[in-house]
């Protein structure tokens, strides 16, 4: 960073095993991305190919040679090899959207990015979102399943609460869907900020409330709906929560489930008195819907 760098991504794949150890937010990892690295650690930053270049590669260069002599077997360095490849310019923050565009998610939702024009036919209801930074576009399985199981669910008049809400896409669906009061939940403040402009884009600020919390940390009214969308362990997590804002016929709604940790939730809903209503499978993803036995 000091040669010119404004950032680094550092592949380690001691990273992994650590955080597998844990057993924490690390479902997504793939592993595959740590296969070439033959234990060594990968830096990997970008520089301007300008007239200072040079003089920035020489500054790398000798700072990594500074390091090498510092290498024993306490504290090995690697080998201390340095690569450079020419990368095409793109336009990282726009670039993307080219490969996000409407795209129907349900029976009747189509969600649609906010740079597209859409005309909806046949009773298609729209779903207008700007990612932002956040997660949840509405394309990835997680979500699919979990939308096509609120539109079975939603009724009339339904409150709703939205644990890891992201874009807050599936508050979104459920108020279109008919549900009266939604409360989207997440403790990443870039999420709170994109699901409210999302709210205020589709006008829905009267029935949607974004708040910042921690899964259920916090004392929330009982509700109709429950859905978390996040990993298995936070959704194992909110499975144990969820007695203080379920009620009897409350409809749990959980997703981003990888296949191989579906039992740690199975076991959490059984536990907390949940019986499974059904079950989705897309992919290597799980979601499931459950009610109070």
């Amino acid at each position: 960073m000091e040669a010119g760098a404004g950032g680094v991504a550092i592949e380690d794949a001691a990273d992994l095993a650590l955080h597998r150890a844990e057993k924490g937010d690390w479902d997504y990892i793939d592993p595959d991305i740590f296969s070439g690295l033959g234990g060594e650690v990968r830096v990997i930053c970008y520089l301007p190919q300008d007239e200072e270049l040079r003089g920035r590669l020489d500054q790398i260069k000798y700072r990594m040679e500074d390091l090498l002599k510092l290498s024993d077997k306490d504290w090995n360095v690697g080998s201390g090899r340095t690569a450079t490849r020419a990368v095409r310019q793109e336009d990282w923050e726009n670039g993307w959207k080219k490969h996000y565009c409407s795209m129907k998610i349900g029976r009747n939702l189509v969600v649609v990015p906010t740079w597209e024009h859409y005309r909806p036919s046949g009773g298609e209801i729209v779903i207008n979102l700007d990612p932002g930074m956040a997660f949840g576009t509405g394309t990835h399985e997680t979500t699919v399943m979990c939308v096509q199981m609120l539109e079975k669910a939603v009724r009339p008049g339904d409150t709703m609460l939205d644990v890891g809400c992201g874009t807050g896409i599936l508050s979104l669906c459920a108020a279109r869907l008919g549900a009266e009061k939604v409360t989207a939940i997440d403790k990443d403040p870039v999420a709170v900020r994109v699901c409210r402009d999302n709210v205020k884009l589709n006008g829905l600020t009267d029935r949607i409330r974004v708040v910042m919390g921690d899964l259920l940390d916090k004392p929330y009214p009982k509700a109709d709906i429950l859905t978390v969308n996040i990993v298995a362990d936070a959704v194992a997590k909110v499975v144990r929560q969820a007695q203080g804002v379920a009620h009897r016929h409350t409809q749990l709604i959980g997703s981003g489930i990888i296949r191989e940790r579906e039992q740690d939730v199975l076991d959490a809903l059984g536990a907390s008195g949940f019986g499974v209503a059904e079950r989705m499978e897309m992919g290597e993803w799980v979601a499931l819907r459950a009610q109070p036995l």
